[in-house]
């Protein structure tokens, strides 16, 4: 991201990237991660590897789908969530484990 020019983001391994510019004397790339307020900070990617890599083969928005499930579910009648899902082409089902969302391209969302 420094070398590129892009945006600097906040990854789960910024103390130890720090740490290895400091090692490799690159104090400056270190610098610039301190004083983007990445030190000591724990943060989490807001997708799982195997979330991001359905998002990018399906190409449906996850945070997108839980927004609509989120709005249906608080509404608090089961068939405004059915309708909800519907509209977008989306339906719910029993899985092994409880609810789940089956998509447009027919992958589920648990």
């Amino acid at each position: 991201e420094i070398r590129t020019g892009e945006p600097i983001l906040s990854g789960r391994h910024n103390d130890a990237v720090i740490k290895a510019l400091d090692a490799e004397s690159k104090t400056v790339e270190a610098q610039l991660l301190r004083d983007a307020g990445l030190e000591g900070i724990r943060t989490r990617g807001k997708l799982k590897p195997q979330e991001r890599a359905q998002q990018e083969r399906t190409h449906i928005d996850k945070a997108g789908l839980a927004v609509i499930v989120l709005k249906g579910w608080k509404s608090f009648v089961p068939t405004v969530l059915m309708e909800q899902l519907k509209a977008h082409g989306c339906s719910l089902a029993m899985g092994n484990k409880g609810p789940v969302v089956i998509d447009q391209t027919g992958n589920v969302h648990a």
